[in-house]
């Protein structure tokens, strides 16, 4: 029996279901009835653009699939060849899917929640991401759509076909014997019961709070405010965005990719940031270390000839009476000052959610303290008593710990340049400038 019949429950827009039962009428849909599979196999599991894997989700979906739905065990596999892949850095799950059952999708789910830490991971709504597809790409943590996609359908359907008068007409008659008193509870040959409804909307409400709950978790959406986003309605992209159900509005697919590609992953690797700095950044990611100089480096230029003299832009009396808004701290960042947190460096991780709530993302936070904020930064007098430590290079890190953290005396980028300057010391310079930007942009002084 097909998975879309039968007493199941359903995360499917329920006006799909007409179409999908026409498509399986069509007679030109029987080639596919032994040519589907092997045509699969033979395809690639996956379009690779720019070191994207772009993975297309069409159509229903059900565990296993067939003839006329993708399946979640199908997807799972091209998702995993992606992470295989070397030449992969990013994926980018494309839905066009009304939803689909519910077995097997909540595993799918959190399956994805769990390998999205190895390779950053998005959706796109390509025309339709609605219920079972929506919770598969809020798996991911991020969703893009364009602005007339339709979005959402949150919520789950279950459908009781009775056939009692049809069998009394045609005169059957039907008898269960079950172990059990709700064995047969649900049968379309007999009337729903008071019980039997109290018991299946048990089941779809259960069902209905898990798909809320990843929702909340993986999008941040709020959990007080569910009648808002989670009631069934679906949503063009544009309202989705308003609502928090969406990440990011962009033009189509290509602008979806150039989105991800803009995203940083978060592998172990990148998590030891005691090593991580402004070189390690250079030569591991050039693309996101290009970026940073060219959005920071017009300022950083500018406070550098500034001198001793230069006084901050004094703010409006609307900007001081304005009560700053309360900031949305990137759920990378925050593992990370959970992180230190557990090592014992609250004023580390304080200073990251500071540059977080800036704007800043979790690789550049780390390029901009560059120095070992798992741990202390070693003091001019250590660094002489470690035989191995470059003094210089030790002192400068000091002096940048001391401008990230926010030291009443002027930033590091205020004083007055030598002009036989080291590559060293104009970073170090760059980068005091970048906090000191940071800190005007979140209301320091």
């Amino acid at each position: 029996m097909h998975d879309f019949f039968g007493p199941r429950l359903l995360c499917i827009q329920p006006e799909f279901l007409p179409t999908l039962v026409g498509d399986m009428r069509k007679p030109s849909n029987g080639a596919l009835l032994f040519s589907r599979r092997r045509e699969e196999s033979e395809k690639p599991p996956y379009e690779l653009v720019n070191g994207v894997a772009v993975i297309s989700v069409k159509g229903a979906m059900s565990q296993e699939g067939g003839f006329w739905s993708t399946g979640y065990s199908i997807i799972r596999d091209k998702v995993q060849a992606a992470l295989n892949d070397s030449g992969v850095s990013r994926i980018l799950l494309s839905f066009n899917s009304p939803g689909g059952t519910e077995g097997g999708l909540f595993e799918l789910a959190d399956w994805l929640r769990e390998v999205s830490q190895q390779k950053t991971m998005a959706a796109y709504a390509d025309t339709l991401m609605c219920s079972a597809a929506y919770l598969l790409g809020a798996a991911t943590g991020t969703i893009y759509a364009p602005r007339m996609a339709t979005v959402g359908s949150v919520g789950v359907v279950w459908t009781h076909i009775n056939y009692a008068k049809l069998n009394e007409e045609w005169g059957f008659d039907y008898t269960y014997l079950t172990g059990g008193e709700m064995k047969a509870s649900g049968n379309p040959n007999f009337p729903l019961s008071d019980t039997d409804r109290t018991y299946w909307q048990s089941r779809v409400d259960h069902c209905y709070k898990a798909f809320q709950d990843v929702c909340t978790e993986c999008m941040s959406l709020d959990a007080k405010n569910v009648t808002e986003w989670a009631d069934g309605k679906i949503f063009h992209g544009d309202q989705a965005k308003e609502l928090g159900l969406v990440t990011g509005i962009v033009r189509d697919r290509d602008a979806a990719i150039s989105s991800i590609l803009a995203t940083t992953a978060i592998t172990e690797e990148e998590m030891d940031l005691k090593n991580l700095n402004l070189e390690a950044l250079k030569e591991s990611d050039p693309q996101g270390y290009a970026a940073l100089s060219a959005h920071f480096g017009a300022s950083a230029q500018g406070n550098s000839g500034k001198g001793e003299d230069a006084a901050p832009a004094t703010p409006s009396s609307a900007q001081a009476n304005a009560q700053p808004a309360a900031a949305k701290i990137d759920p990378a960042v925050e593992g990370a000052c959970a992180l230190m947190e557990a090592n014992g460096d609250k004023d580390g991780a304080t200073r990251m959610r500071t540059l977080s709530a800036a704007g800043f993302d979790l690789k550049q936070i780390t390029a901009l303290a560059g120095l070992g904020m798992t741990a202390p930064v070693a003091t001019k007098a250590e660094a002489n008593e470690d035989s191995g430590a470059d003094s210089n290079e030790l002192a400068i890190r000091q002096e940048l710990l001391t401008a990230i953290q926010g030291a009443d005396s002027a930033p590091v980028g205020s004083q007055p340049q030598n002009k036989a300057q080291t590559d060293q010391q104009k970073e170090a310079a760059l980068v005091a400038s970048m906090v000191e930007t940071a800190s005007r942009g979140n209301g320091g002084a």
